[in-house]
């Protein structure tokens, strides 16, 4: 999934040095010579995971953690092409990582100390979006000048696959013989996701915008190799976002 990142980093990059420099002029009169094909986001904000299900409850119950705690930073970005007069095919790539320690609940070692775990949290979706705006992006004025409405909001469904790791190692307790024991337990692989996004898109210049967008994410997956036995690990949450959108003509 590293590489997909990398990848989709490098379009943006690519597109960004090879814009026209023709687009200057068409800045500084406000106004370009047509309606962009492709546009490019690099966005940051917060991802919230719902964290339901048994293996998130049983880590609650017994872990000085809550769901509140893997709120994490969220970055990524969008490569988007103009399919129709308001729709566009985007493909997205973020990551989300958070990593929190805790102690038992319940126990402490016979030293004292806390009983102490350190657990993390990574996602990192890669996928292909249908995004509908709901009012015209712009307007052409007369056959050779386009120019950009000021607010457009849009809303978005979308599909693709999770890269996700789901890891506790440190000292835990065994409950039938309180007995301490250091140990790791860890979920990890991929799984499909489904995406549902609302957002608006704030004009600055022909060239140039301000994208405000909230996605949410279904997800879940199987806990192999070390939670056998418990319901699938729920994957899925909210994430909010704000990011700098180029149009490249």
């Amino acid at each position: 999934m590293r590489g997909r990142g990398r990848i989709v980093a490098g379009l943006m990059l690519a597109a960004m040095c090879g814009s026209p420099l023709l687009a200057q002029g068409e800045v500084a009169r406000g106004y370009a010579f047509r309606e962009p094909p492709v546009t490019l986001t690099l966005f940051g904000g917060f991802a919230q995971p719902v964290a339901g299900g048994d293996i998130w409850a049983f880590t609650f119950d017994e872990l000085t953690l809550d769901r509140s705690d893997f709120g994490a930073q969220e970055r990524g970005g969008d490569v988007a092409f103009r399919i129709s007069p308001r729709a566009d095919l985007v493909i997205s790539y973020a990551v989300n990582d958070v990593r929190q320690r805790s102690e038992s609940r319940d126990y402490v070692g016979t030293d004292g100390f806390p009983i102490r775990q350190t657990t993390r949290l990574i996602r990192r979706p890669f996928g292909a979006s249908l995004r509908y705006h709901l009012r015209d992006r712009g307007q052409m004025l007369g056959t050779r000048a386009w120019v950009p409405n000021g607010v457009v909001p849009f809303v978005g469904i979308g599909f693709g696959r999770l890269a996700y790791s789901f890891d506790q190692q440190g000292e835990f307790v065994d409950e039938s013989t309180l007995d301490i024991f250091t140990d790791r337990y860890r979920a990890a692989g991929r799984a499909a996701y489904a995406q549902a996004s609302a957002g608006t898109t704030i004009n600055l210049i022909p060239s140039l915008a301000i994208t405000g967008e909230a996605r949410y994410l279904f997800a879940s997956a199987d806990g192999n190799p070390s939670f056998t036995g418990f319901d699938r690990l729920d994957l899925s949450g909210l994430s909010a976002n704000v990011g700098l959108t180029l149009r490249v003509f």
